[in-house]
């Protein structure tokens, strides 16, 4: 099973979106670094964090080979994080992952590795693509990201996908 690798804000912007537990039905293992998992998902209560692991989300110790390969990574890239460093690393070492991001930079960075990044626009595509949610769903996700300051995706992405799923109602 392919494996996704999550950076925190995705699994953020899905919780806000209300579509955050229909992406554990997709067929792949998704994977988060237990740094980020513990350290960045400061909104996520014990419960919630608890309840995304019962639905499959795994996290994963960087070893002492992965930590210094993130280093490298953070001295290669500045404007990244650190923690931003140990997601790429757990996609790079992981064989055929992708990378889950919401961070342009990372995601650039993932690419030039060759590696397979996305957003959480993608992940939504896929949802529907594998009826884990409905597109009246989908549509009010879109909405919710387009309405929501703390949310930062493209609008022509967000306007299409909103003008589709209107149109299927």
């Amino acid at each position: 099973m392919q494996v996704v690798v999550s950076d925190t804000s995705c699994l953020i912007d899905l919780r806000v979106g209300n579509v955050l537990a229909p992406l554990f039905s997709l067929p792949y293992r998704f994977v988060i670094p237990e740094d980020l998992f513990e350290s960045e998902l400061l909104s996520f209560s014990h419960d919630e964090k608890a309840l995304l692991k019962a639905l499959g989300l795994e996290t994963q110790d960087l070893d002492g080979n992965q930590m210094q390969l993130a280093y490298d990574f953070r001295q290669q890239n500045p404007a990244l994080t650190v923690r931003d460093c140990y997601a790429l690393t757990l996609a790079q070492t992981t064989e055929d992952a992708i990378l889950l991001t919401g961070d342009s930079n990372l995601r650039r960075c993932a690419e030039a590795l060759h590696i397979k990044a996305h957003g959480v626009i993608w992940a939504l595509d896929l949802l529907l693509e594998y009826e884990c949610c409905s597109p009246i769903e989908a549509l009010h996700a879109l909405q919710t990201w387009r309405d929501d300051p703390s949310v930062f995706l493209p609008e022509s992405a967000l306007r299409t996908r909103i003008s589709r799923y209107r149109q299927t109602q």
